[in-house]
């Protein structure tokens, strides 16, 4: 796992009704495992995103939507990798 210590707060939930629960969240992590064929860096990242809940009349889940930026993940963990066009201007990359 890219981030063995990754965590989450829930900075803002909302009860939809009918058993659906919107969370917004921070994770935060540290990169030091393999994450998509990228090798450790140490560095800490931090994200923020969403999950998106539907539970059951027992509390069970039924359905779990993950959403967050993985653009911000990659930008804040591997900074030396040109990841947009605007990064390599910015570079001075070809």
């Amino acid at each position: 796992m890219g981030f063995p210590d990754l965590s989450m707060e829930a900075v803002r939930t909302i009860d939809m009704g009918d058993g659906w629960v919107l969370n917004e969240v921070v994770w935060k992590g540290t990169h030091t495992g393999l994450y998509f064929d990228i090798l450790a860096t140490g560095r800490p990242v931090e994200v923020r995103g969403g999950t998106l809940t539907r539970y059951d009349a027992d509390g069970l889940i039924t359905n779990l939507n993950i959403y967050f930026d993985n653009l911000t993940v990659y930008r804040t963990a591997f900074p030396d990798i040109h990841f947009t066009v605007e990064d390599q201007v910015a570079e001075g990359a070809d």
